[in-house]
């Protein structure tokens, strides 16, 4: 990463203040990829609850249809 470099008063380059600011941004895409992480962990764990909901569902039908038919029988 090439970053322009501050000039001070005399015509120095500043290199502290470019590698605060280059350390800040590396921390912050770090942090926005935790972040990322985060809310994928929690999507695939929604999915995964669904699913389970559903697959409740599913069998609490089967077994009120299974009662069904007995009753018929």
């Amino acid at each position: 990463m090439t970053k322009k470099m501050k000039k001070t008063k005399k015509g120095k380059r500043d290199t502290m203040t470019t590698t605060i600011t280059m350390t800040l941004e590396k921390k912050v895409e770090k942090e926005k990829v935790e972040k990322e992480k985060v809310e994928k962990e929690k999507v695939e764990e929604e999915k995964v609850e669904k699913e389970k909901v559903e697959e409740e569902m599913v069998e609490e039908e089967k077994v009120e249809e299974e009662k069904v038919e007995e009753e018929e029988k």
